[in-house]
């Protein structure tokens, strides 16, 4: 008898077909092993075996991996539900991304479909699994969710890990050379959604603004902005919250950009930036910097910046 039967923890975790393929055992002793400890069977519990054999318990433990890959699926992914089938679909214009999400799963890449709509190329991951669409929809990624979705159902402290997953979705980095600033923003078409990220950006003491625009069915989209240091970091904190590995090479370049360049504004110098770093923590030196009612980031009005020298004794 091979000495893999003697771990209980195996059994119901394989199909009794599987674990007996495993274990050198006849299917039958697997089955009254089972029955005998009252484990139920594989089936009962995770559905059946997936065909192509990828992992439908990813998301069972929360860390910082699963919880990036949950925020992308609030972003980009969707769940759907048929008379006959229950599907968790992951649909980007990045290749990339889906080359990353198959790691996840251990899942063979042949499963990614190209498909074209006019001008653009979007790949496609569908998985059909009863288990793995139910765990989805019990963290907070339901059926129809652009509209109604609210925050994740996770410990508070993987929220960055989601964050970065969502920003990698839903999010973007963009400059505005006329004035030398960066601009870091995340959209989403759910109110309840978008309160819960402005509630984590103002807790963190970011100074941001906010955009509405209207989507093609008329229903508003909620954007959130931040701008200079606050962009700088907040984006900083976002990829230091999950290994170097995961987030987009595409969007994470924009961002080392952003890190090397030496942000200008008429009233605030790269020295007195400087100083205000050495004596506040980033929150509060945030707080300090971007406190410029035009939300330029570096750049602060006359009066702001000349209550900060006094304060400071310049």
């Amino acid at each position: 008898m091979n000495q893999l039967l003697y771990d209980e923890t195996l059994l119901g975790q394989y199909p009794d077909t599987r674990l007996a393929q495993l274990t050198g055992c006849n299917v039958s002793f697997i089955w009254r092993q089972r029955i005998k400890r009252g484990i139920p069977s594989y089936s009962s519990v995770y559905g059946y075996l997936p065909r192509f054999n990828y992992n439908i318990k990813a998301f069972d433990v929360i860390n910082e991996i699963s919880a990036y890959w949950l925020g992308f699926y609030f972003a980009d992914g969707c769940v759907c539900q048929t008379r006959r089938r229950k599907l968790v679909c992951f649909s980007v214009s990045d290749y990339e991304a889906l080359t990353k999400l198959s790691n996840f799963y251990t899942v063979d890449v042949k499963l990614i479909k190209c498909n074209k709509q006019k001008d653009r190329v979007y790949y496609n991951l569908q998985l059909c699994n009863e288990y793995l669409f139910d765990k989805l929809v019990a963290l907070g990624c339901v059926p129809k969710k652009t509209f109604i979705i609210d925050k994740p159902n996770i410990p508070e402290k993987f929220y960055l890990p989601f964050l970065m997953g969502f920003y990698d979705g839903d999010g973007g980095l963009s400059r505005n050379r006329s004035v030398n600033s960066w601009k870091a923003f995340l959209g989403t078409g759910s109110k309840l959604f978008f309160d819960w990220i402005s509630n984590i950006v103002n807790g963190f003491g970011f100074a941001n603004s906010i955009e509405i625009r209207k989507m093609k069915s008329g229903k508003p989209f909620y954007i959130i902005c931040m701008m200079g240091i606050t962009a700088k970091t907040f984006l900083g904190k976002l990829y230091g919250a999950v290994p170097s590995y995961l987030p987009l090479s595409r969007k994470k370049c924009l961002y080392e950009q952003l890190m090397e360049t030496k942000l200008r504004g008429p009233n605030f110098f790269e020295w007195e930036i400087d100083y205000l770093k050495s004596e506040l923590n980033d929150v509060q030196c945030s707080k300090a910097i971007s406190s410029d009612p035009r939300n330029y980031g570096w750049i602060r009005s006359a009066d702001c910046l000349r209550m900060k020298r006094k304060s400071l004794k310049f």
